[in-house]
């Protein structure tokens, strides 16, 4: 009969909690190759070669209404802001070391922390080094870097294209750690 097939195909426990477990592999594996292509030291050339191809891929993706793949995510992720290249040079992000490290001292120095302001994100070097249990508000004015924090964070952080002036005039009296 056809309830005894669908029987059989449902998956054990066991096969639940091992599936899972590949999966959160997978997704540390991703997360730690997101976190190589931000520390990734590149030429001038290399940085407008990945940007355009992170934006490309950003606009390809919202186009068709999907979320990027694993792959889409760590090349989004090569995005370096347009400092030093483009006659912008107020885009210049902190190595993903240094942003680590100061996670470190503010938790020294403040215990855990639920809730934090980024208000300067980028592309969300801070946000990607935020200790396990931290929510962000990552605010950026800049459209492009904030789409790639968003692509790169939005699931589990707050992503804001905005200035912070206009962002703290709407958020007066919310707290943060």
């Amino acid at each position: 009969p056809d309830y005894i097939d669908a029987y059989n195909s449902v998956p054990t426990p066991g096969e639940i909690r091992q599936a899972e477990q590949e999966e959160m592999q997978v997704d540390a594996e991703v997360a730690q190759a997101v976190t190589n292509a931000m520390a990734a030291k590149k030429t001038k050339g290399k940085r407008k070669e990945d940007n355009q191809l992170a934006i490309d891929l950003i606009k390809k993706n919202v186009s068709v209404c999907r979320a990027p793949t694993d792959e889409e995510r760590v090349q989004i992720a090569s995005y370096s802001g347009k400092g030093g290249i483009s006659g912008d040079l107020n885009q210049f992000y902190t190595r993903t070391d240094i942003a680590g490290a100061m996670w470190e001292v503010m938790r020294a120095h403040n215990g855990e922390m639920k809730t934090v302001l980024e208000p300067a994100c980028g592309s969300g070097v801070f946000i990607d080094q935020a200790p396990k249990g931290t929510r962000v508000t990552g605010v950026e004015l800049d459209s492009s870097a904030s789409a790639v924090s968003d692509v790169l964070h939005g699931h589990t952080h707050d992503i804001q294209n905005k200035s912070l002036e206009e962002y703290t005039i709407e958020n007066m009296g919310k707290p943060l750690d």
